[in-house]
């Protein structure tokens, strides 16, 4: 069962491992397109998501926020060396035309949550900055 939710957030419910997650996406988002589930992880601070590609020429550009009623395993990451699991409940699915677009709207994504971290970085210390005046 999935919930539309906005105008590009959607909730999987009921979704309990990491093949029947691919599974809703190409059942919810594939027609002809490609899509090779292969997800990309990132651990930014204490955002964790994946992100997955899909080909589709009409979407291009378009970014889907996918998030999960409870945490889903995703295999294994590595950073800086040391090896852990990665859990989400997190996703974007990122269309694009060809392998150029899937790259430029891939950091256009990840700019994008740069920029709203940095934003909410510099709330939290104008607003800890206020306590002390």
């Amino acid at each position: 069962m999935s919930e539309y939710v906005g105008n590009e957030v959607f909730y999987f419910k009921e979704i309990s491992s990491l093949d029947k997650f691919n599974q809703r996406i190409r059942k919810e988002f594939c027609v002809d397109e490609t899509f090779d589930g292969k997800m990309i992880k990132i651990q930014i601070k204490d955002l964790i998501f994946g992100v997955y590609f899909l080909k589709d020429e009409e979407r291009n550009g378009n970014v889907l926020v996918i998030r999960t009623d409870k945490m889903i395993d995703c295999g294994k990451i590595e950073i800086f060396e040391e090896v852990k699991n990665f859990y989400s409940d997190l996703y974007f699915l990122i269309f694009y035309s060809n392998e150029k677009t899937k790259y430029e709207n891939f950091e256009k994504l990840l700019e994008k949550i740069g920029n709203d971290m940095l934003k909410k970085s510099i709330q939290k210390i104008r607003s800890e900055k206020r306590k002390f005046l």
